[in-house]
């Protein structure tokens, strides 16, 4: 009998979790829509091991897995979105991002001058959780406030050369967004 009164339980409870969930998600929360500022970076180094960055030094000789090039885009809001209590905030970029490029004037191990370097970077937030280009503008350009991110590089250089970095930002509505240049001396 006890077996059968601990798994009634359990249903129960699974079942009205179940419907509180159900019910609180079928309320239409209306979208919190932001469209983004500018584009800027700064390179930095990232320690990996606890997450923190710090300036980058082109005199200190560094390859470019060391570079983190920290990508700011402030964002303004446009509404305040589903801010009742029963909603969750959903964000949702009102003209989204279409392409997001990163070029340099030099050649970087296999991408030639003007290619795309970001088809062989990751996106992170804190060093320990990364994402692909596809996933970050979709996540984090096009769904989400976060208004700065870390790029790395996972591959090396083969020529020492100083490379001037900008990204180019694409949107929806055919309109386009670029970063000054950053210049960054970079060694094998």
């Amino acid at each position: 009998m006890f077996r059968n009164t601990a798994n009634y339980f359990k249903v129960t409870l699974l079942f009205t979790i179940t419907l509180i969930a159900i019910s609180s998600c079928s309320k239409n929360c209306e979208d919190t829509l932001f469209e983004i500022n500018s584009i800027g970076l700064t390179p930095r180094t990232f320690d990996l091991t606890t997450g923190q960055d710090s300036p980058w030094s082109n005199e200190a000789g560094l390859s470019s897995t060391r570079l983190a090039l920290r990508l700011d885009m402030p964002k303004t809001t446009l509404n305040p979105g589903g801010l009742d209590g029963d909603c969750i905030p959903k964000f949702r970029n009102n003209n989204k991002v279409t392409t997001v490029k990163m070029l340099s004037n030099q050649p970087f191990a296999f991408v030639s001058p003007g290619e795309d370097l970001l088809e062989a970077c990751v996106f992170t937030g804190d060093g320990f959780n990364f994402l692909d280009k596809p996933d970050f503008v979709k996540s984090f350009m096009n769904e989400s406030n976060f208004s700065s991110y870390f790029i790395l590089f996972n591959f090396r250089t083969s020529v020492e050369a100083t490379h001037s970095l900008r990204m180019v930002v694409t949107f929806e509505d055919g309109t386009s967004k670029e970063s000054d240049f950053v210049e960054v001396l970079i060694k094998p």
